[in-house]
């Protein structure tokens, strides 16, 4: 199983949860530091990755099939929250957000998808935690 995104919040959650399960798991992850922890601690492989790099999506599910033979799962939670609100849009902080949160999923999907075919999942997380209803009662993400 791999997990982007893995060395903290839902990602690690998930982490954890899955080698309680009995699962071997691959967090991929930019943080090393906690990435390397969260897997020490639940007995798990840690490679660092950016999602937002085809290669290290790459890389991160050539590490789970040379850890563990094959590819079962790949949850692809890498996510940031958003600093783009009508209020301080920037094309840059744009381009971040879509470059992890959008791309970080299609070149992950790109990189495990030849490895799952005939079997095994594909789950993609996201979370509304950055969005918040204006005093107009409209709802404004953060992307």
């Amino acid at each position: 199983m791999l997990i982007t995104g893995g060395a903290g919040g839902i990602g690690a959650a998930i982490a954890r949860r899955m080698a309680y399960k009995g699962r071997k798991v691959v967090i991929a992850d930019k943080d090393h530091s906690r990435g390397n922890e969260v897997a020490a601690e639940i007995g798990a492989r840690f490679v660092p990755a950016d999602v937002t790099r085809p290669e290290d999506n790459t890389a991160a599910v050539a590490e789970a099939i040379s850890a563990y033979g094959r590819l079962d799962v790949a949850v692809f939670n890498a996510g940031i929250p958003g600093q783009c609100g009508w209020h301080n849009f920037t094309p840059a902080a744009y381009r971040t957000t879509i470059s992890t949160n959008l791309d970080g999923v299609v070149y992950g999907i790109d990189a495990c998808l030849p490895h799952l075919r005939g079997h095994g999942s594909i789950i993609v997380t996201s979370s509304l935690a950055r969005a918040r209803s204006t005093t107009t009662g409209d709802w404004e993400l953060f992307y």
